[in-house]
């Protein structure tokens, strides 16, 4: 009940957003060079860059959990990438609701990066596609964790700043989570004979 709930909020306030003729879709370098031309001082260029990688950084986990979920084997990987999606949903929507009332303009649409993920873990199948999974998960989260952190106490935009940090707490949760589903796998292969 409480995923029928999620997913309709969700959607609602997806297609809520995407209702607003003011607010477009663009890729991420369509998005940067609009938010030059918006923000003049190099502190809201840097806001606004923060919330570019932001959505970038969800748009891609997004793809990849619907992926992991489809072609997971085990069913701690398809439950990492459950959480992951749900997460990376909510974050998304949060997201775009404080990068429009910053009047900065996001990428909904992903990433060349992205797409090299997806094709790595793409070229997987079975126990190793479980395990590249998981281990890209764990190189991410510490990336995005490197630089929400920066953004929690570098910048001057006192809701960006409450926001990133809020966000870190998630993204060490799901840090630990794929930690734990990745060590599985490195336990399993020094066991192997």
């Amino acid at each position: 009940m409480n995923n029928i709930i999620y997913n309709t909020l969700a959607i609602a306030i997806l297609f809520g957003f995407s209702s607003c003729s003011s607010y477009e879709i663009y890729p991420k370098d369509n998005s940067e060079e609009l938010n030059r031309e918006k923000f003049k001082s190099n502190k809201e260029m840097k806001d606004a860059l923060f919330l570019v990688k932001a959505a970038e950084i969800y748009l891609e986990e997004i793809n990849l959990a619907k992926h992991a979920q489809q072609n997971g084997t085990t069913s701690a990987i398809k439950e990492l990438a459950k959480t992951m999606e749900q997460d990376n949903q909510i974050s998304l929507i949060e997201l775009t609701s404080l990068a429009k009332s910053k009047n900065v303009t996001i990428p909904r649409t992903i990433t060349d990066q992205g797409d090299e993920a997806f094709k790595l873990l793409d070229e997987k199948a079975g126990d190793e596609f479980d395990e590249t999974y998981a281990n890209l998960m764990v190189e991410k989260h510490k990336v995005a964790i490197e630089i929400f952190e920066r953004a929690s106490k570098r910048s001057r935009d006192l809701q960006i700043q409450e926001w990133a940090t809020i966000k870190l707490v998630v993204l060490r949760k799901g840090l630990a989570e794929a930690k734990i589903c990745a060590e599985e796998y490195e336990r399993e292969y020094l066991t192997r004979d």
